[in-house]
Parts: structure tokens; sequence; C-alpha cells
């Protein structure tokens, strides 16, 4: 299916995003530590907390930082507007979200990647929680569609199939996000129990 501009959405969530920021990072070497290494993705080396993906959830820690229940609420509210646009929302039956932290230090980037060849199989995005002025380069069929320039506080909605990186971080200070996939109906992954034990279900 070709590309269109409705393919990639943006949201731009109302509170203050900084305290989630820092706190993440509070959580970095924690992260590293306590959950097993998933995959590299042929993107990150083992030392990055993305490598820990659907080992855990980012929304684990709502009761350490309540913040995260809002962030999370607006997401969900978000997925279901954004499906609706796109045409999916027929597909949407037990939602459930797989949320992790990605952490890039100055001299970084996140290289070009995709998470499925099925366009219709899950929604995938990314919260901006500290991005400095970075960018997000799409691609179809290794032809770049967008290009996005990354604001604090905003949420990125895109199809799963779109390959996605970003330019190299020039900041001090860490990019901090969370990247996510929102599956239409958790019980296609049911079979994977270590995944499917730490998906956060929608309401």
């Amino acid at each position: 299916m070709a590309f269109k501009e409705t393919d990639i959405q943006i949201f731009t969530y109302p509170g203050d995003v900084k305290q989630v920021a820092q706190f993440m990072l509070s959580k970095e070497q924690y992260i590293l530590d306590t959950y097993p290494f998933v995959s590299d993705y042929n993107v990150f080396t083992n030392n990055h907390v993305t490598t820990r993906s659907s080992a855990y959830s980012v929304f684990h820690f709502i009761d350490e930082c309540p913040e995260l229940q809002n962030l999370l609420n607006f997401i969900q509210s978000s997925y279901y507007t954004y499906a609706e646009s796109i045409g999916l929302k027929q597909q949407i039956n037990k939602p459930a979200i797989n949320c992790w932290l990605n952490i890039i230090k100055q001299g970084e980037r996140i290289n070009f990647h995709k998470h499925s060849n099925n366009e219709d199989s899950f929604i995938c995005g990314t919260l901006y929680l500290q991005v400095n002025d970075t960018q997000t380069t799409f691609l179809k069929q290794n032809q770049i569609v967008k290009i996005t320039n990354n604001v604090d506080g905003e949420i990125c909605f895109f199809r799963c199939d779109l390959d996605h990186g970003t330019n190299i971080h020039q900041d001090s200070e860490p990019r901090v996000t969370f990247g996510f996939e929102v599956f239409f109906d958790s019980d296609t992954v049911i079979n994977v129990p270590h995944f499917y034990k730490n998906l956060i279900h929608f309401t």
C-alpha cells in the first residue's frame, strides 16, 4: 500500500514530561541490571536499555512515578483516534501496549529499522521525553516519505512497516524516548509468554 500522510500522526501531551525523563534516566542502570537481554534488533549494543524491550514495561514504574499513568491514558486515547483515522478501528479487539525505554547518548543514533513487514499487524509509536532538537526520518520501500522534528511531549504514531531512524545525537544530555507497539489483539502474542506477560492492556 502506498504511503499516506495520515500514516504518521503526531499528538501533543498536555502535561510536563521533564519529570518522567529524569525519572527514567535514573532507572537506566536498574533496567540493564534487572531485565534480561532480548535482542540488539540489529541497531543497538548490549549496554542500551532498548535491548531489554519486551522483558518489562515502563509502566511497571507507575507506583514510583505517577505521571506515567497520565501518559498511559493519553497514549491510549490517542491510539484510538489514530487507528480510526487510518481505517483500522475495526481490528481493535483486546488492545495492549508493549512499551520500552530508549536512551541515546551524544554521538549515537538509532539506525534505520522497522518493526514488521505487515502494516496492519500493530501500530508503532514514539513518545519524546527529552529529545534536544533531534529528527526522525521515515522510509517506505527505501524512499524517504517524511522527516519529523522531535519535540518534548509529542507522541508520534506510525504504521509498523515504516523504516525509521534518527540523526546523530549532538547534545551532551541524553536523548530519552519511549518506543511502543500497540497490538490490535493481545492474543496474537499469547504464545510468547515472556512478551505477553509484560503487555499493558487498554480499556
